[in-house]
């Protein structure tokens, strides 16, 4: 919804909050990526753009993902977006 994205956004200093209209469009999509022990805070934002390729995935004030959340992001994306059944995503 619009008050999560604007909640991410103020919760992580980034501008994912004026997304919104983006979404509407079908132009991207926003996935939040949580930690497994704080699933309801704010930890990384992830972008994708129609065709399902990454744009960006930015934490607090856009700092760029940690070596732990890149490796998570690249098998997600190997494994849920294209589909490619490589191991188990945690």
């Amino acid at each position: 919804s619009q008050s999560e994205l604007r909640n991410e956004g103020t919760c992580l200093n980034h501008c994912v909050g004026g997304y919104g209209e983006r979404i509407v469009r079908g132009q991207t999509s926003i996935l939040f990526v949580r930690r497994a022990d704080k699933p309801d805070q704010p930890y990384y934002t992830l972008e994708l753009n129609k065709d399902k390729k990454m744009v960006q995935c930015r934490g607090k004030s856009n700092c760029n993902m940690t070596e732990e959340v890149k490796a998570f992001v690249d098998e997600w994306m190997e494994t849920i977006v294209k589909g490619k059944k490589k191991g188990k995503v945690a």
